[in-house]
């Protein structure tokens, strides 16, 4: 059976830019096998030229699609492919470079792609740190929202699908302040050599610090024997008297 096959069942380029498409009949016997190439009547490709009846040489004029067809000149035998013809991004920005946040806020980033009318909008965002700043959401694309998970700095990345155009920003997380510090008990009586774990609650819970000092002002009479996880202190009472235990 005779078969015209064209290499290619799509190809996708630019505006400007030029192509090859080439064609082969099988099998090969008598005398004539030529093919013709054609397209449809469409400015969206052109044919500038064709080399051996079997290679086509196409320009792409502008944004849009067509078809190339391959035929056997006693039109017996045909084949094609269909062309795209893409704009291409030129440029990505980020509507920020620099963002502070707070812990467990929120905030939006937009990424303007130039020029607007490009085929394909599709961008891959990420965070050099999810442990501190995490991508949220993803709205078409071009929006994203991040949240802050606590206190550092990380970037966010946003680049396109085949890696040529990035840009980013450093988003700041401030701290969470300390606003108090709680000891449950405000008193204590104890025995001689008698052990006690005295526990500090730090406010706000998601502080950004929560490492604790413990001291005893005087340690002869009560003394801190061991602490756990900073808010967690053991004493223990070694003589008769009065002492205070602060945590700071």
């Amino acid at each position: 059976m005779t078969v015209v096959k064209v290499i290619t069942d799509t190809l996708i380029f630019y505006p400007d830019n030029t192509s090859e498409l080439t064609a082969i009949i099988a099998p090969l016997f008598g005398t004539d096998y030529s093919i013709t190439l054609t397209h449809t009547d469409s400015p969206v490709v052109d044919i500038i030229s064709i080399s051996d009846d079997t290679i086509c040489h196409l320009k792409a004029e502008k944004f849009g699609s067509a078809v190339i067809y391959a035929e056997t000149y006693d039109g017996g035998f045909k084949d094609s492919c269909v062309v795209f013809v893409h704009i291409p991004v030129e440029s990505i920005t980020l509507d920020k470079n620099k963002l502070p946040l707070d812990v467990d806020s929120t905030s939006r980033l937009i990424t303007t792609i130039f020029p607007n009318n490009v085929t394909d909008k599709s961008l891959l965002w990420s965070s050099n740190d999810t442990d501190i700043l995490q991508i949220d959401s993803i709205v078409k694309d071009t929006i994203c929202y991040i949240k802050a998970l606590k206190a550092g700095s990380a970037k966010i990345h946003v680049m396109t699908k085949d890696e040529l155009f990035k840009d980013s920003c450093m988003v700041t997380i401030n701290p969470v302040h300390v606003d108090s510090i709680v000891i449950r008990q405000d008193s204590l009586k104890l025995s001689l050599d008698e052990l006690f774990k005295l526990t500090a609650t730090i406010y706000p819970a998601n502080s950004s610090n929560d490492s604790v000092v413990w001291t005893s002002t005087d340690s002869s009479v009560v003394d801190i024997t061991s602490t756990g996880y900073d808010t967690i202190c053991y004493i223990e009472a070694l003589a008769y008297g009065e002492a205070k235990i602060y945590v700071t």
